[in-house]
């Protein structure tokens, strides 16, 4: 729509735009409270057990495939035990599959897999600090 249009005083084009406009600004709105009401992603704790202590073989197949995680998957961060027996990585998703289908990318390196669904300790405390004051009431 051009703006000479609505300078020319054409009130339907101008009503039209600013239906549309409010149709935008609904369809933002809308899209704003799914995005505020959907459920946070979950975290897990990746413990992977490198075989005979030898991550050699999963760095290599890192380096060349790389993470090899499916869409939806995140990795958040990654710590080594100092001896080269574990790497706990802490990864984030809203559906275990992924979780499945990243390990099976991974099959054949050597490595065996534990997945340990975690809590931030924020939420956690958020949790239980009603019970730990006790001017609140229990709910």
């Amino acid at each position: 729509m051009r703006i000479d249009v609505i300078a020319r005083g054409n009130l339907y084009a101008y009503s039209l735009l600013l239906v549309v406009f409010a149709g935008l600004v609904i369809v933002l709105e809308s899209v704003s409270k799914v995005i505020a009401l959907r459920e946070p992603a979950m975290l897990f704790m990746i413990i992977e057990r490198f075989k005979d202590q030898d991550m050699l073989p999963v760095y290599k197949k890192l380096q060349h495939n790389g993470r090899m995680m499916p869409h939806g998957l995140k990795y958040v961060d990654s710590w080594v035990e100092p001896n080269f027996a574990r790497c706990f990585q802490l990864m984030e998703c809203d559906d275990l599959r992924l979780l499945q289908q990243w390990i099976l990318n991974w099959r054949g390196s050597g490595t065996l897999f534990e997945i340990v669904p975690v809590v931030p300790n924020k939420d956690t405390r958020e949790l239980f600090m009603p019970l730990l004051d006790p001017a609140k009431p229990e709910t």
